[in-house]
């Protein structure tokens, strides 16, 4: 199957810009003659008769009157085309549909309708987004579609996102049964009840397929089965083993007065200050099928107990989420007597789970009540990991899929660190991962792609603090207690406001620790708020910025961090002076830690040259006479930290007489 569109596209691109940019400009010169479009071919390196030549030029010019910007991968695969689509505006799905056919030449699409099937429509505070996911042969095709965002204020779709893949040979032939993949579930999990099964295209990368049935289980979510070896090939890492020495199952919860009694533990918690103050929220116990939940009805959030879960694989690339559960025959159980009972056997416990389930209501209500989004499905606590060994696990993760968010918190360690679910920002945290990777399908990434996914959920949970401190988990450390500005904390999982991570540098960073390189992105966030971007205004970038991102794993860079932000700038502000100084913070934070840094920094007056006329221009900045826009505020700002001072005069002329060769950052 050939797509000369892409190779046009794939060829054009390193002779039109530079090899760093995030998007290259299509050629939208149009073509009036076949001969002159078979030249052009030629020209880039492509044998095409005149007519193939005409009408793959032709449908890229066609796709828009004006220059797009379309970001290709490391295997040249479209990946992502910002601009206006068609002047048409989007209605519906099928509108959306017509809008991935015009630009089927470029994602590797044959038949859209064949090959594309409606996934979800979703909505953010300022577009619509309609994802469809791609089918092979008739069969779904794990982590690969495509996602039309339509620009809620003018219908029209104006940015596409593509995890498609153009080239595979998949046997579509299953060896293994859907029984015997439903029994070899069953060997490795335990006895699992299967809801429904279904075969599918396999895979965690995008380059690499099986064909394989997915087991969708009642207790332990989506497990998949290769369909040839009955290999499990994605599956729970979690063994879940009942602890011994409870006479009777510990509760779970919802809402209902019976707890609302001053003997209840969970009523009260200690606030910073040592003091016992109420818990914001009622709990409830309540038995459903013979299963007591602990349950927060009106966000759906289950906390179970009287459980030991062994990790087998922390650092496993996918944590899938299991729904655990206590049962129990005694119908007595619900009777005050017994719940009192059981609230002192296990108060603890119950303390702790109260303010994990605490947390994540707020981690919920933070993204519902300020960033318009709400999960679909439930969203389950396992408040007491253990480690593989049986002690406690000092650490949190979560996992999730489209119908599931789990959140995972380790007991800490028996000197200084409680758990795990005592911060807001480490809950946050992690239930921001259920996010961002709900929407992104980031799970399984390696390099630059994972280290986004932990500064997003590290941005998150900052936002959803109080404090901002910028510094994230300090509050589960005792040994933080009573201490209240950041400056007094001693300890803290990462601080984001310390320049202390490795500046970007693509090569150096092949090397890095997964979340040490997410500090450098968490660190933009708070330079950005340090230059003035207010928090309402700077979480709502943060979100917007999610539908301008890369999808599927491995796909997302640094670089486009940068730009997705600079695109939500325009949806967040409506006024355009607070637009170009959003912008303005935005690359001057970038240029701090080197990524994308402005090529033409010190071009005060755009003119194109470095010369005596931009620092002239930046004195008259300083002296009030001129005032500068957005762009540049940021090329002003030379030495990257948020203001126009003396000081960047005095570099930008050190540099016009040849004392410096480069601008560097003011050291604080």
């Amino acid at each position: 199957m050939k797509h000369y569109a892409k190779k046009i596209l794939s060829i054009t691109s390193s002779l039109l810009i530079a090899a760093q940019q995030s998007f290259i400009a299509m050629p939208v010169t149009a073509v009036d003659y076949q001969s002159e479009a078979e030249n052009y071919a030629k020209q880039i390196g492509l044998e095409l008769n005149s007519k193939e030549a005409e009408t793959v030029l032709s449908d890229l010019i066609d796709l828009n009157d004006d220059e797009l910007a379309v970001k290709i991968d490391d295997n040249n695969n479209v990946i992502q085309v910002n601009g206006t689509l068609s002047d048409d505006t989007v209605d519906n799905s099928n509108d959306a549909k017509d809008i991935i056919a015009k630009a089927s030449e470029l994602l590797g699409i044959d038949n859209v309708n064949r090959e594309l099937r409606l996934d979800n429509v979703s909505e953010s505070e300022y577009n619509r987004l309609y994802t469809f996911s791609q089918y092979y042969q008739g069969i779904e095709m794990i982590n690969s579609c495509v996602t039309v965002v339509v620009d809620k204020k003018t219908g029209q779709a104006d940015f596409l996102n593509s995890s498609v893949v153009s080239d595979i040979s998949v046997n579509t032939v299953p060896s293994v049964t859907a029984q015997q993949a439903i029994d070899a579930v069953a060997a490795k999990y335990g006895d699992t009840v299967c809801k429904y099964h279904k075969l599918v295209i396999f895979s965690e990368d995008n380059e690499s397929f099986n064909l394989a049935w997915a087991i969708d289980t009642e207790s332990s979510g989506t497990i998949y089965v290769d369909a040839a070896t009955s290999e499990i090939l994605r599956g729970v890492v979690i063994d879940q083993d009942i602890q011994q020495g409870y006479e009777t199952p510990t509760v779970l919860i919802k809402q209902n007065n019976l707890l609302l009694n001053k003997k209840n533990p969970i009523r009260a918690y200690l606030d910073n200050e040592n003091e016992l103050k109420p818990i914001p929220f009622t709990i409830d116990i309540k038995k459903e099928d013979g299963k007591y939940l602990l349950h927060d009805t009106k966000r759906k959030i289950y906390i179970s107990s009287n459980h030991s879960f062994t990790v087998n694989s922390v650092n496993s690339t996918y944590m899938p989420y299991q729904r655990y559960i206590v049962s129990s025959s005694d119908e007595k159980f619900l009777t005050e007597e017994i719940i009192d009972e059981q609230l002192t056997y296990n108060s603890d416990f119950l303390q702790i789970s109260a303010g994990i389930l605490n947390n994540a209501e707020r981690s919920y209500d933070f993204f519902a009540n300020n960033l318009g989004y709400t999960p679909n499905g439930d969203i389950f606590i396992i408040p007491d990991l253990k480690s593989a060994e049986g002690g406690k696990f000092d650490n949190a993760f979560s996992s999730s899929d489209r119908d599931t968010i789990t959140l995972c918190f380790g007991e800490g360690d028996d000197d200084d660190i409680q758990s795990y679910g005592s911060d807001i920002d480490v809950v946050c945290h992690e239930y921001a991962h259920g996010v961002t990777n709900r929407k992104l399908k980031w799970s399984g990434s390696t390099g630059e792609t994972f280290a986004l996914n932990e500064a997003y959920s590290d941005i998150f949970g900052e936002y959803c603090d109080d404090t901002r401190e910028w510094q994230h988990g300090t509050d589960h450390f005792r040994s933080n207690k009573n201490k209240y500005t950041s400056e007094d904390k001693d300890k803290c999982v990462r601080d984001l406001k310390k320049e202390n991570y490795v500046p970007y540098d693509e090569e150096t960073y092949r090397h890095l620790n997964g979340h040490a390189g997410s500090r450098i992105i968490s660190h933009v966030a708070y330079l950005m708020h340090r230059y003035g971007i207010e928090d309402n205004d700077g979480m709502k970038l943060w979100f917007a910025s999610l539908d301008y991102l890369p999808i599927g794993a491995d796909k997302a860079k640094f670089i486009d961090c940068k730009t997705a932000l600079l695109k939500a700038a325009d949806d967040v502000y409506t006024d355009r002076k607070k637009r170009e100084n959003a912008k303005a913070c935005i690359m001057v934070a970038f240029n701090r830690v080197n990524i994308d840094r402005d090529k033409d920094l010190g071009d005060v007056d755009l003119d194109g040259d470095i010369d005596i006329l931009d620092l002239t221009y930046l004195q008259n900045i300083l002296l009030g006479r001129i005032k500068p826009n957005g762009i540049q505020k940021a090329k002003a700002d030379v030495n990257f930290d948020g203001k126009i001072t003396d000081e960047d005069a005095a570099q930008l002329s050190e540099f016009l007489v040849g004392t410096r060769d480069q601008f560097t950052p003011k050291i604080k």
